[in-house]
């Protein structure tokens, strides 16, 4: 949802845009009113200079705005394209021309700002700082601020005095534009030529220096007292918008292009925002949306949720870090800040959206109730209108067809793609809202005392959550309830500490964690399983490599706990199908690499070491094998499932060859793992025979002990409950059911 800004580039003529540190191929550009670009040549200057000197009468000037779409930010869920529809439905088709208007679900508050112009009285919220600069700069801010402290002393930073025609608001706005860059936290974690291992490409240097330059000084002069906050916010949101235009992203910060775009070779214009001027109370909240509901009232209750599983914090984290610049931890190749749960919105949540949109719609103390959402959302037409029926008679308007927004497209050319359909839904209430009772009390989770120990550095685990793990078998199951760890207190995880690792992780629904798709691989992990080891063993933004990817167990744990994961497999098809998993999941894409582990040296050359080493390797012939057991009596096929059919694949060698390769990839990716890290390897037995005992574990075990620096600190058991049970032998003889599995845990000493 975009902001409406002000169609006025705050530019100055050729002695006043050119800082000392701006590079010649920097070619300055303004959007004219046709909304196409032009260079800035001589004859356009005072037409320029004139255009700079405007004041902020917006009501004279509205229709700019609707013709300088270049302007607005990218953001999904766009509904500029949107807002004469909705007003259409509020104020001639339901009559509500004046009240209160609030919009839970703001973005970047074009429909709040929408309304406001209208004269409605906004509440607005969302749970983004990001989307705080919004709300602040555009519906909080009722009139032109005078930032009297700082306005009467600035000069120009090129030696030259500032027109006194411009306004306070456009004359700070004309000095932050030449401000010379600096290279400070955006320049090193997002430019090229700053300090951070993946060369990130997110903006060019010069962009990155100057955007960093004017962050610093909104800061400097907030923290002074020089700005109010109103102030800093109607100076932030310019940064942000200017920063949207030169990023070089296709749409979202979740990736940036591998080529640069040609808007990353413009420099950063700072454009003034429009003031909406009002003579109403208007309050902006950063809040959770089903919190906030129970706290107010208003005429038009707007609601426009996250319809798919992907996060805005994530999609929007360049822009998030700018708007807080609070030099947040980094991590991955994309550069994501690290995030609490808090910051994640439930409507996001496949498991979850039903439940908390039911839960706000009943909450709600409103005449009216709105509802957009996209046919392609987390949420069914017809659960929508089920739970919107709770309140009274919902109405499904006429779907608005529009493009899907895409963002792989390229340049600044809309994406081609299939059409989408906004649904608006609407509902007249007739029944009292559910809130809480106002006497109760609300229970609030105290954080336990002493919970990390200053000098645990081996992971984020209390005492207890340390003492469970190091079972060699842990239970998991419905009966103990232990896989939320963090919801037991110590006196239950004493009741916990059984001494086998039990799980039944589904295959089919969400938390299946895209199964269906991985399951093409001959024995996929379960992401779960692979996430506690990964917890146990490393701290968040720490890093992790799996030698044998398969189809990504591993990554896509790293990916939900905040680590950094790199995979390597023989078979490109199985790094394609850990990518679709990946994308349908929602989360970030880790590090694959194609190729043979036995060539590490060549594969990781110049890497970064690692934390952790995970992996579950092809144990020597076992799956080249004609099949017996569990599958064979489901289905009677016995075929072989190997990994792949190449001679080098550790799956399809002898027991003698499979050892002495393991070794070799052992020994090779210890050069890459940091001293006292340590290797997980999953191994399962095979049923013995008369001529050995087969039991896998051990013989790795026996193969890795020669291996100088490395130490055998003993395993876990993982028993499989979803495999069934069967009476093999009966009545004859004891052969045992094969259901658990080994984690060997080895560390390097030194």
């Amino acid at each position: 949802m975009p902001s409406l800004s002000l169609a006025l580039i705050t530019r100055k003529s050729t002695s006043m845009t050119h800082c000392e540190t701006k590079p010649q191929s920097m070619n300055s550009t303004v959007l004219g009113v046709s909304g196409t670009t032009r260079s800035l040549k001589s004859e356009k200057l005072s037409e320029l200079k004139r255009a700079v000197e405007i004041k902020s009468g917006i009501q004279s000037t509205e229709s700019w705005i609707w013709k300088l779409n270049w302007l607005f930010m990218r953001y999904i869920g766009c509904k500029s394209n949107l807002l004469s529809h909705l007003e259409k439905v509020v104020i001639d088709q339901l009559g509500i021309k004046k009240g209160t208007f609030c919009d839970l679900f703001a973005g970047t508050a074009s429909v709040a700002a929408h309304f406001k112009r209208r004269g409605f009285r906004i509440i607005s919220n969302d749970l983004l700082e990001l989307s705080y600069v919004f709300q602040r700069a555009l519906i909080a801010n009722n009139e032109e601020l005078a930032f009297a402290r700082i306005a009467p002393t600035l000069g120009d930073v090129s030696r030259e005095s500032l027109s006194t025609n411009l306004s306070p608001y456009h004359k700070v706005i004309s000095w932050l534009n030449c401000l010379p860059g600096k290279k400070w936290f955006v320049f090193h974690t997002y430019c090229p030529s700053g300090d951070n291992e993946y060369g990130r490409q997110y903006l060019s240097d010069f962009n990155g220096q100057k955007i960093d330059a004017i962050r610093q000084q909104l800061q400097i002069w907030h923290d002074n007292g020089d700005i109010t906050e109103n102030e800093l916010y109607l100076l932030l949101l310019p940064l942000l918008e200017a920063t949207s235009k030169v990023a070089n992203i296709s749409g979202t910060y979740g990736a940036y292009l591998k080529h640069w775009d040609p808007r990353t070779y413009k420099d950063l214009p700072l454009v003034p925002v429009e003031i909406i001027q009002s003579d109403l109370p208007h309050q902006t909240f950063r809040r959770d949306a089903n919190e906030l509901i129970e706290e107010i009232q208003c005429d038009v209750l707007y609601l426009d949720p996250p319809y798919n599983s992907r996060q805005y914090i994530t999609n929007y984290h360049l822009l998030e870090t700018i708007a807080r610049y609070d030099n947040p931890r980094i991590h991955g190749k994309t550069g994501l800040r690290d995030y609490d749960e808090t910051e994640k919105s439930a409507f996001c949540s496949k498991s979850d959206c039903l439940q908390v949109f039911q839960d706000l719609v009943e909450k709600a103390d409103a005449r009216y109730i709105l509802l957009s959402y996209n046919n392609e959302g987390i949420l069914s037409q017809e659960e929508i209108l089920s739970v919107l029926s709770l309140r009274g008679k919902a109405y499904l308007d006429s779907p608005i067809d529009y493009q899907k927004f895409k963002s792989h497209s390229r340049g600044d050319q809309p994406a081609l793609g299939n059409r989408v359909k906004e649904l608006l839904f609407h509902v007249e209430v007739t029944t009292p809202p559910k809130r809480s009772k106002p006497n109760v009390k609300k229970t609030i989770k105290k954080a336990p005392k002493h919970r990390y120990h200053p000098r645990n550095r081996l992971n984020d685990l209390s005492g207890s959550e340390w003492t469970y793990f190091l079972n060699s078998v842990e239970l998991e199951g419905s009966e103990y309830n232990v896989g939320k760890l963090n919801d037991l207190s110590e006196e239950e995880w004493a009741v916990a500490l059984a001494p086998v690792w039990d799980t039944r992780y589904p295959t089919k629904g969400s938390e299946s964690y895209a199964h269906h798709i991985r399951k093409h691989h001959p024995s996929p992990k379960p992401p779960q399983l692979m996430k506690r080891l990964i917890e146990f063993f490393t701290k968040k933004g720490e890093r992790v490599l799996d030698p044998f990817v398969g189809v990504g167990g591993t990554l896509l744990a790293c990916s939900m706990t905040g680590r950094h994961g790199v995979g390597i497999d023989l078979s490109q098809e199985y790094l394609d199908i850990y990518r679709k998993a990946s994308t349908e999941l929602g989360l970030e894409s880790q590090t694959v690499l194609c190729g043979d582990a036995k060539n590490l040296h060549k594969i990781l050359k110049g890497i970064e070491p690692f934390n952790l080493i995970l992996t579950d390797p092809p144990y020597g012939d076992m799956l080249s094998r004609k099949r017996s057991g569990d599958r064979k009596k489901k289905t009677g096929d016995d075929s072989p499932t190997p990994f792949t059919n190449r001679p080098e694949d550790l799956g399809n060698m002898s027991p003698s060859q499979f050892y002495k390769s393991l070794k070799t990839i052992i020994v090779g990716a210890m050069q890459y793992l940091k001293p006292k890290g340590y290797i997980v390897i999953f191994c399962k037995d095979l049923q013995p025979t008369e001529q050995y005992h087969n039991m896998i574990h051990a013989d790795v075990v026996n193969t890795l002990a020669d291996v100088e620096n490395l130490r055998f600190r003993g395993y876990k058991i993982w028993y499989d409950k979803s495999l069934r049970l069967y009476p093999f032998g009966y009545p004859y003889a004891y052969v045992s059911n094969q259901l658990h599995q080994f984690s060997l845990i080895f560390r390097k000493e030194k």
